[in-house]
């Protein structure tokens, strides 16, 4: 994924895996937000390490309830 390709709460996820992300900040690199064992979470990541997820059905909220 390329920088210019990265939009601001689009969801993504580390291409060598791990759990779906919402894109932050995008700079010089990309800042992710993320759950985890219910607490928040975040780092940030070049966009070359980075891959787009689909938004499921009903938004992204519906990963949440399932």
């Amino acid at each position: 994924m390329d920088l210019y390709e990265v939009a601001l709460g689009q969801l993504v996820a580390l291409k060598s895996g791990g759990p779906a992300m919402t894109v932050e900040t995008v700079s010089e690199v990309v800042t992710c937000l993320w759950f985890e064992g219910g607490a928040l979470r975040g780092g940030t990541f070049r966009a070359s390490s980075l891959v787009a997820l689909p938004v499921p059905p009903g938004g992204a909220n519906a990963t949440a309830s399932s």
